[in-house]
Order: C-alpha cells, then structure tokens, then sequence
C-alpha cells in the first residue's frame, strides 16, 4: 500500500511540475497582452499566475512525501483536482490567441490556489 502512495506521490508532482510549465507559457501570453490591455487586470492576472507557478511547484515536491496511509483522502482530492486543472490549462493553451480564454484561464489560476490553501488547512489540521 505504501508503494501505491508514493507511486500516486510521484505522478502527481508530475503533474504539479506540468502544470507550472503551462503557467509559464501563460504569464508570456498575458506579457504579450500587457501591451494591449489595461494594466490592472494584466497585473492582477500575473500575480494569479505567479501564485500557480510557486505552490505547483511546491506541490511537485510536497508529493515527494510519503502521505499518511491512513488519511488519503486529500491525496485523492488533489489527484482529481489537478487532472481536472491539467486538461482545462491544455485547452486554455490551444486556445491561448483568443483573449477571452486567457481571462477564463487567469479566473481558473485564481479559483486553483484558493483550492489549494483549502487543502492545505485540511491536512494540517488533520496532523
């Protein structure tokens, strides 16, 4: 049971690491975009997208950690959470030359990291 957990461990950091590359790619789109927008909401988006790139990151190695076998249940959530959060950023980035997608893209960076401070608080107080 324990080589599953770290074996889940290892594909999620992964996909941590997978979606920090597609927020990178994000953040050149919303340079590219500064030129054109307003400036606040291409400094907000930013900031959304820095926010992405440093707890996905973090996450790629958090997961390296072998979870309580006991308690998976936040592993499992974040599991789904980022397969999820992996293919909407892959559509986002097809369809990156469309403006709306990007905006829609920044709201999900937005809605992910909120998700993840939630989990975050869930598992610590489970500690």
């Amino acid at each position: 049971m324990i080589k599953i957990v770290f074996l889940t461990s290892v594909i999620v950091s992964l996909f941590c690491i997978t979606i920090a590359v597609y927020s990178g790619h994000l953040l050149q789109v919303l340079k590219d975009l500064s030129e054109k927008g307003s400036g606040l909401l291409t400094t907000m988006a930013s900031i959304l997208c820095i926010l992405e790139i440093c707890y996905s990151s973090a996450l790629s190695f958090i997961f390296f950690v072998i979870w309580d076998v006991h308690n998976n249940l936040i592993l499992y959530q974040t599991i789904v959470f980022l397969l999820v959060t992996l293919v909407l950023l892959y559509i986002f980035y097809k369809l990156s030359k469309n403006k709306m997608m990007v905006i829609l893209s920044v709201i999900w960076c937005g809605l992910m990291t909120f998700y993840m401070i939630y989990l975050f608080n869930q598992f610590f107080l489970l500690v």
